[in-house]
């Protein structure tokens, strides 16, 4: 995806990442593609980082006027629900390990060259797959891994038992309160957590009304820019408007970064009638 070259350069990501990005280091299943294609419309808050045939990116996330931290994520073609799998590149490469122990059951030799490739020793591989052998080929597999422990991202905890869960990214177990809510957005909703903040006594605009560009002019003409951004990141947008929205919000923060991340999105060859 050529058009997040600029985008990429301004992201804290070590060099094995941005050599995985353009394709220099070789992903280890023959499914992905690198650099991304441009499957299907995504928020602004998802920078793709390579996709995948069976239809979904694995991106870097980020919320550029909160104090959330930046992460990584997966998002299906089917679904309005980013998961969380990294909080950092080396916890990425290791979720590039599991997956690919997941539909091969062994180490394959490119999954080793990968491996090597991103500084992880085949030491530190086969306890992977030993560790996938004795618990199942998934991320919550690896807790005790040193890379993880309290650091663990969100796919590392059952989604119907994140209590264990240390970190910020939403779910629907997590404390609420009008701070936390107001620093959500609906991609990051599943609907156990849309249907308690639903409950809440203060709602924020972009979880009471589907009509989000009129959600989006309220907020940014109040210069609650998290508010807009946030708005910008839940679904019930068509194409043309949230172009419309995303150019207002840069020319109106004068963040240049910023301004890098909406000239990257706009140069999508997304439909202006299509809806996100």
């Amino acid at each position: 995806m050529n058009e997040y070259e600029s985008v990429y350069k301004i992201l804290p990501i070590d060099q094995s990442l941005k050599d995985i990005i353009t394709g220099k280091i070789k992903l280890s299943y023959p499914t992905t593609q690198q650099p991304a294609n441009q499957l299907f419309e995504f928020p602004p808050a998802l920078i793709p980082l390579w996709s995948d045939t069976s239809m979904h990116y694995i991106a870097y996330w980020k919320h550029w006027f909160s104090n959330r931290k930046d992460t990584f994520v997966r998002l299906f073609s089917f679904s309005k629900y980013a998961v969380e799998i990294a909080r950092n590149s080396m916890q990425l490469y290791y979720y590039v390990i599991i997956d690919s122990l997941s539909t091969k059951d062994r180490v394959t030799d490119a999954c080793r060259k990968f491996a090597n490739n991103v500084g992880i020793n085949d030491q530190i591989t086969d306890r992977i797959k030993r560790y996938s052998s004795e618990k199942g080929a998934f991320l919550s597999s690896l807790i005790e891994m040193d890379e993880f422990g309290n650091n663990s991202p969100l796919d590392c905890y059952n989604e119907t038992d994140p209590e264990n869960y240390k970190l910020d990214f939403p779910h629907h177990k997590m404390f609420l309160d009008q701070n936390t809510i107001q620093n959500i957005c609906g991609y990051e909703c599943n609907e156990l957590l849309l249907e308690r903040i639903k409950k809440e006594k203060t709602i924020p605009l972009w979880f009471q009304s589907a009509n989000q560009y009129d959600n989006f002019k309220i907020l940014l003409d109040k210069n609650d820019f998290n508010g807009a951004w946030m708005c910008l990141n839940t679904s019930g947008w068509n194409i043309g408007d949230m172009k419309n929205a995303l150019t207002r919000l840069s020319e109106k923060a004068g963040n240049k970064n910023f301004e890098i991340l909406t000239n990257a999105w706009l140069s999508l060859d997304f439909f202006d009638e299509e809806q996100i």
